[in-house]
């Protein structure tokens, strides 16, 4: 078959290998465009094949190309939450169904906590907290368990979408007590919490994620968008945490008693510090230029889309 001839518009006719460049050219743009367009118009990698738990209990919500995933939270493998913008909350696997949350008509949920532990009547207390991004608590119940009690003391910035993480300490029958983290860096106690001691203050909107622990005077990290881990009350610097320079960092890991951690940026990267390993995450993609992810728990990292992908590291390694 004889090559197409093309005009070329400096004159001429281009040679058959010319014409053939330009098809390979050609082949490698509609290739680009068609896995990189989507991306870039907002959409997040498929759910397909990433949820190895089968098809028994509930599997992650399906948001699309939507922005909708906040916050996830794995207390075993297959089992735990999902928190969408407008304060649902989507049970995984056998995890029991949650009731009570609230319903907002703009994507304002930010966080969430479950409460695994307290003891109200002899009974364990299963729900927790959904943070709105006004600073405001709201308390949801867990099937088999009972509806934690109102938290008091808590700021309030009407109108602000400010408030960006929060760390329970303990709850009892009639309050609760913890930090929330705001933009800006500030901690705000609440319920009878101490206030920490040696917390930043950013004076811009760059405060990402809340890592504590409160056995005596609260002491932890925070998380800014540059990837950068501020300790306070105590806690000890990490200096082999990522910089990328822009607001890219998302989440973060910490225990404590191994000085151990991860920070998790929304390309999908898992960066160790301390004395965590390097992680693995076979099943999710990396975007490398598209902010896709949203939360990091124990077991899974959180999509945007909803899509909850399994990880390995030194924080949960199969025993």
């Amino acid at each position: 078959m004889s090559a197409t001839t093309v005009i070329d518009i400096r004159g001429g006719a281009p040679s058959a290998m010319t014409n053939r460049k330009l098809v390979v050219i050609a082949w490698i743009v509609a290739l680009l465009a068609a896995t990189a367009f989507p991306l870039l118009m907002g959409a997040t990698p498929a759910q397909a094949d990433h949820w190895e738990c089968g098809t028994e209990g509930a599997q992650p919500p399906n948001f699309g190309t939507a922005d909708l995933a906040r916050d996830i939270f794995m207390f075993a493998p297959c089992d735990g939450y999902i928190l969408d913008a407008r304060g649902g909350l989507h049970r995984l696997g056998n995890a029991p169904t949650a009731t009570g949350s609230p319903y907002f008509a703009s994507n304002l949920a930010r966080r969430f906590v479950l409460i695994t532990d307290a003891v109200f009547d002899g009974e364990e207390a299963r729900g927790g907290y959904i943070l709105d991004g006004y600073g405001a608590l709201h308390p949801f119940e867990v099937e088999g368990g009972f509806l934690p009690p109102q938290v008091t003391g808590t700021p309030y910035f009407p109108n602000h979408d400010i408030a960006r993480d929060l760390f329970l300490a303990d709850v009892d029958e009639t309050s609760a007590r913890g930090l929330m983290l705001d933009g800006f860096g500030a901690l705000h106690p609440f319920g009878g919490m101490d206030a920490p001691t040696g917390t930043p203050y950013f004076g811009f909107d760059i405060a990402r994620g809340l890592q504590a622990e409160a056995q005596g005077d609260p002491r932890g990290l925070i998380l800014d968008g540059f990837g950068a881990l501020h300790p306070f009350g105590g806690a000890p610097q990490f200096d082999d945490t990522p910089y990328f320079g822009f607001d890219i960092a998302r989440d973060l890991l910490w225990d404590q008693d191994a000085e151990a951690g991860y920070v998790f940026d929304g390309y999908g990267g898992l960066h160790p510090f301390g004395n965590a390993d390097t992680a693995d995450a076979p099943h999710h993609p990396y975007t490398g230029s598209v902010d896709t992810y949203r939360a990091l728990s124990p077991f899974r990292l959180l999509a945007r889309n909803g899509a909850a992908y399994d990880w390995v590291g030194s924080l949960n390694e199969p025993t």
